[in-house]
């Protein structure tokens, strides 16, 4: 991959890291009330991000990938992938956790009860799940592709998760999966379908996309309605899931191809490089954003009393929270512990 490409995804992320802080300032910072209501689920910003931005991320670090597995040996990908992700999920659980956990060095609560709700917090639902989802996907694809299993396998992989329980495999999970196989195949097949750089795909995946964004509501969010198909009305759970992932793929493919014609076009504009300095620091903004959010913002917004949606406050919530992000980023990376406990080394 040249340089050129490298910061076409670099800008790439950080669109989409800027959407992830958008749509979690829209939940957040227009107070409690609106937060309990649930009107937010039919918020059409809310909607249009939420369909494709996780899956964006997940089909870039799928087709970012597969450098990686094509270079590196089986434990070196495993152990790099542990420092990388494992090890900040941890971390930051350890930091939301700690109330509990110094209530155990002074005798008012379990160790048990700690370490119980320690991996309930850290595997099944937590704020940094995303990274979860990539590990575990990881893992996947490194198994197929390292083995030369046939690729089939990975449909049979996707419908298998599919049929854990929501309350055992967190539903993001199995859902973010097969985008993360599609850009690992769309980097290994470019060359031939040139996906990223082609006007007819252009076209088609933003005709879909407007197509399944106008069926979009409030159960085919995954927080939801779930991945679990094995329940009563399965077939109608099948075609929520197919519906949601044709949404989250036409929508990241469309917007990919939106933003390569803007990045051609206004490359050596400044609002690529901060778009780019986004992406290289998605990680830390990813990891931290939440602590601004869940340690200040809901804090700050339970007195306030309003039934509908505040852009004013949404679009501050957004920038506080990329400035605390972007200053949290920088002073971790000035120290090694510290780069290494909340960046995986990055």
């Amino acid at each position: 991959m040249n340089s050129k490409r490298e910061v076409f995804w670099d800008v790439v992320k950080g669109v989409a890291i800027l959407l992830v802080v958008f749509g979690h300032s829209i939940l957040y910072a227009s107070g409690a009330d609106y937060l309990r209501s649930e009107v937010f689920y039919d918020n059409f910003l809310l909607k249009f991000i939420t369909s494709f931005h996780m899956p964006i991320f997940m089909v870039v670090s799928g087709y970012l990938f597969h450098n990686t597995l094509s270079r590196r040996s089986t434990s070196s990908i495993i152990i790099s992938r542990l420092k990388m992700l494992v090890v900040p999920i941890l971390s930051f659980a350890v930091i939301y956790k700690l109330p509990i956990l110094l209530s155990v060095f002074k005798g008012e609560s379990s160790i048990l009860f700690f370490l119980k709700d320690f991996f309930t917090f850290s595997f099944l639902g937590y704020h940094l799940w995303f990274l979860w989802s990539i590990f575990l996907n990881t893992i996947f694809v490194i198994i197929v592709e390292k083995y030369k299993i046939p690729r089939f396998t990975y449909f049979l992989i996707w419908i298998s998760l599919s049929m854990i329980p929501d309350n055992l495999l967190y539903a993001p999970y199995s859902f973010l999966f097969p985008y993360f196989v599609i850009g690992l195949l769309f980097h290994k097949y470019e060359y031939k379908i040139k996906w990223s750089d082609n006007k007819n795909i252009l076209i088609c995946s933003g005709t879909f996309y407007i197509i399944f964004l106008f069926f979009y509501n409030r159960e085919t969010y995954v927080y939801v309605s779930g991945q679990y198909i094995l329940r009563e009305n399965s077939f109608h759970f099948l075609l929520l899931n197919i519906q949601r992932f044709l949404t989250g793929i036409s929508g990241s493919v469309f917007v990919i191809n939106v933003l390569r014609l803007i990045y051609e076009r206004f490359r050596n504009h400044q609002i690529i490089n901060h778009l780019s300095m986004l992406g290289l620091n998605s990680m830390g903004i990813y990891c931290f954003h939440h602590i601004f959010f869940w340690q200040y913002i809901l804090h700050c917004t339970r007195r306030i009393h309003l039934n509908s949606w505040s852009p004013t406050l949404t679009i501050l919530a957004s920038i506080g929270a990329l400035i605390f992000s972007l200053v949290a980023t920088y002073i971790s990376k000035k120290f090694t512990i510290t780069k290494i406990l909340f960046l995986g080394g990055r």
